[in-house]
């Protein structure tokens, strides 16, 4: 198994997830990454595909959402589960989760590593931006020291990527979320 692979696997058991693998390699894969042994892995049906070609899966506590593939991991945190409205003081039970992360992202090999805040259309878009940042300045500081092997970067998105199309509450609370990527390099 390959680094990355034992990686996949450390945050998917850290985060309780079933994993199911794509069945096309990325454009960043060399060649197609061999399927693991059925019985390594079961699989859960997904209501939901959020990233293209990638399989999501979410976690049981409702704080995050993640993706996993042989050289990258995305976790998306629900803004709404982990931080209080209008607020980037992360909530007891998001530290949680927060921590089976840290551990995972320490015992990758070295990578690329993105938190980036976004926010929904209320409010002005200054204070989007300022509140999304100071959201992802949040988990960087809540994930410490296991970023400290990573190149990290760190962005406030404010209003202006949203997942779905800001036209009701539930809609909002969609495009309110910290997004972390992971890129081995």
């Amino acid at each position: 198994m390959s680094r990355c692979s034992d990686l996949v696997r450390v945050l998917a058991v850290a985060l309780g997830l079933a994993v199911t693998w794509p069945a096309i390699a990325h454009a960043e894969t060399i060649a197609p990454t061999p399927l693991p042994a059925p019985d390594e892995y079961r699989t859960v049906p997904l209501a939901e595909r959020s990233f293209p070609m990638t399989p999501v899966t979410q976690d049981l506590a409702g704080v995050a959402r993640s993706a996993v593939a042989p050289s990258r991991i995305d976790v998306r945190i629900d803004a709404n589960v982990a931080f209080a409205k209008d607020s980037a003081k992360i909530r007891p039970q998001a530290h949680t989760r927060l921590s089976e992360i840290a551990r995972a992202l320490a015992s990758a090999s070295p990578g690329k590593i993105t938190i980036t805040g976004h926010t929904d259309d209320l409010g002005s878009a200054e204070h989007g931006t300022v509140l999304s940042r100071q959201r992802a300045e949040a988990v960087r500081t809540a994930l410490g020291t296991a970023l400290d092997r990573h190149d990290v970067r760190v962005a406030g998105r404010g209003e202006d990527q949203p997942l779905v199309e800001n036209r009701d509450e539930a809609s909002r609370a969609r495009n309110r979320r910290v997004e972390i990527g992971y890129r081995a390099t």
